[in-house]
């Protein structure tokens, strides 16, 4: 099982922002995802911090970002 924080799949987001069922906090939101590509190796999130091709996603920028938007060309890079 994997212990160490990492990028384990490239998901797409199928259903827009919702309230959070599983939490009371009315403010909360989530997306709702399907599996697109599981990674053939898990992508750590020490080395997505240091590589520049992933600076200015918000898994790099929020300290407690469970998962981040990214553009098509960053899924590539995540895939190879």
């Amino acid at each position: 099982m994997q212990k160490e924080k990492a990028v384990v799949s490239i998901v797409k987001v199928f259903k827009k922002a919702h309230p959070d069922s599983t939490t009371d906090d009315p403010e909360s939101k989530c997306v709702d995802i399907k599996a697109i590509e599981q990674l053939k190796t898990a992508v750590t999130l020490d080395v997505v911090k240091t590589d520049p091709h992933f600076a200015e996603m918000s898994l790099v920028k929020i300290r407690a970002c469970p998962s981040s938007p990214s553009k098509q060309k960053n899924g590539k890079l995540f895939a190879h």
